[in-house]
């Protein structure tokens, strides 16, 4: 009787047919895991853009960002200090206050009893700082507007409308 064994060029052949076996079952798995994850929750997105048109003119530096670089810094500085003269609280200040005002409301939420005057005027106060940073923003955009040429105008309406085609025409994952 002979015994057969394998020759070792035919255990390493089974070898690796085994581990490519194996291999591809877990690329196989991690591809069905990926079409079968649940769907990421809506809080997980960023939050959608109600008034698209609008939407530039809450940031100035995207408003600018079409003109050249010397002639945006200059738009800017002027602008500032025309704000800066205009006697409110710089926005880094209400900022903070915004923020002392959602401490102090949270502070109140955490208390055993709710003293609900001391809560509505807390988000009376919230509102109000929200109102001012927004007002200041419209002064800002304003005095960048009274700034720019007519020819820089319509090269930012231009590059808005090249921006939204853009934009509609990326495909939606």
């Amino acid at each position: 009787m002979s015994e057969t064994n394998p020759s070792p060029k035919t255990t390493v052949w089974i070898l690796a047919l085994i581990v490519s076996i194996a291999l591809n079952g877990l690329l196989v798995g991690l591809l069905m895991s990926a079409k079968v994850a649940p769907k990421p929750f809506l809080a997980d997105k960023p939050p959608v853009r109600t008034q698209p048109a609008m939407a530039d003119f809450e940031h100035p530096q995207k408003l600018l960002r079409h003109l050249e670089p010397a002639r945006r810094r200059q738009i800017m500085a002027k602008a500032m200090k025309n704000m800066r003269e205009s006697n409110q609280p710089p926005p880094h200040v209400l900022m903070k206050e915004l923020r002392q005002a959602r401490k102090q409301t949270l502070m109140l939420l955490k208390s055993p009893d709710l003293d609900e005057n001391a809560f509505r005027e807390q988000l009376s106060k919230a509102r109000q700082i929200k109102e001012q940073l927004g007002r200041q923003g419209d002064m800002l955009v304003l005095e960048i507007f009274k700034q720019l040429t007519p020819d820089e105008r319509k090269r930012i309406r231009r590059a808005r409308q090249q921006d939204k085609r853009k934009a509609q025409q990326k495909p939606k994952n």
